[in-house]
């Protein structure tokens, strides 16, 4: 029955509201720069050869997904998060991407031999460092929710951008040296480097 108004949590609503835009932006653009960037500079195979390569880690990557909406309506009801806890669920989480890494590693030739052969022998050899740059993504997609809850919503913005800034040059200038493969390198840096920003913000 309230009457339509403008309370003092406007202001502090539509900041966070604003920096988690800008953020789900930055990660958007992220999943999909990889792409964008390879089909002009290598051209349309390239692009399906690097597919090939991350589909089996994308769908763990989907499969995991839900987790992290239900690990944020917990974490929504909580004061307080100990360190203990963030390392248990960094541990946790590090031990499943782990297990994950290495069942896609195991049965990756297999299913990609009836999927798409014509790109199997291709995208084999880029299949561990791209594995292991969605096993990254993954860990850092189950801790986000703890410095969403706990962290100033800026820290959203910071992340992804340095991300961001990270991975779109060097991941072009590496891929201009060493071709697709300086591509998978240079986005496993920026993996590496947003993870490690997560766990020490």
């Amino acid at each position: 029955h309230e009457k339509f108004g403008k309370t003092p949590l406007f202001r502090i609503t539509l900041k966070e509201i604003m920096l988690l835009l800008g953020s789900g932006i930055l990660v958007s653009l992220g999943a999909y720069a990889d792409k964008l960037i390879i089909f002009p500079l290598l051209g349309g195979t390239a692009v399906s050869i690097y597919y090939a390569a991350t589909i089996l880690g994308k769908t763990i990557a989907l499969a995991i997904g839900p987790i992290t909406g239900v690990l944020l309506s917990y974490l929504a009801h909580m004061k307080k998060f100990s360190s203990n806890n963030f390392k248990l669920l960094l541990l946790i989480s590090s031990i499943v991407g782990l297990i994950g890494y290495w069942s896609v590693i195991l049965v990756s030739k297999p299913l990609l031999s009836l999927v798409y052969p014509q790109y199997v022998e291709d995208a084999i050899r880029y299949i561990p460092i791209t594995t292991l740059s969605i096993i990254l993504t993954i860990i850092s997609s189950v801790i986000n929710p703890v410095l969403l809850k706990f962290s100033s919503a800026k820290w959203q913005i910071v992340i992804n951008g340095l991300y961001m800034l990270i991975y779109i040059p060097l991941s072009m200038y590496l891929l201009s040296l060493y071709g697709l493969m300086g591509l998978c390198v240079g986005i496993l840096i920026a993996n590496i480097t947003k993870i490690l920003i997560m766990i020490t913000t």
